[in-house]
């Protein structure tokens, strides 16, 4: 397509002013840059959080199975389900590990402590309750299957205690 003389000074000028300039480039650059430079710092802490709530999420899950198995059995039969298995092992998600093909994320030890003693009433009765338990579960953040709940190692697990009581 032929323009006439007269238009071509003006396309001429028109056509080069559809390109960037270095310094608008280079700012542009600069700006992006800096957006995903501030997102990548935000990552890790996010990352973080996230492993956080799902390890709460999961405790919270090891010990409502813990403590519904307690709460419906038997009275007497609380310290077999407790020595049995004292310490269990559980998946990413909390569910308990009964077949070893599944990768362990959590292990759980279990404690039925007898010694568990009632305030002072009235008439002055204190002491260990009969029909008072105190479970101690002891959950770690591990694979091993032979992790140590000693004192001497209580940074690296969550101790959370819960008290079963049999109403006559």
């Amino acid at each position: 397509m032929k323009f006439p003389a007269s238009c071509r000074p003006l396309l001429r000028l028109l056509w080069s002013r559809r390109a960037f300039s270095l310094a608008e480039t280079t700012m542009a650059v600069a700006i992006a840059a800096l957006g995903i430079v501030s997102i990548m710092g935000l990552m890790p802490q996010g990352l973080e959080t996230s492993r956080r709530t799902s390890n709460i999420a999961a405790q919270t899950r090891i010990m409502q199975e813990v403590i519904g198995d307690l709460q419906s059995m038997d009275w007497n039969s609380l310290d077999n389900y407790v020595l049995s298995q004292p310490t269990r092992s559980y998946d990413d998600q909390g569910i308990r590990i009964t077949t070893p093909d599944r990768f362990v994320s959590y292990v759980a030890h279990l404690d039925l402590m007898h010694d568990t003693t009632v305030p002072q009433t009235s008439t002055g009765n204190s002491g260990p309750g009969p029909y008072l338990r105190r479970l101690v579960v002891k959950i770690a953040s591990t694979s091993k299957t032979t992790f140590d709940f000693s004192p001497n190692n209580t940074d690296h697990y969550k101790t959370v205690s819960f008290l079963l009581s049999k109403i006559q």
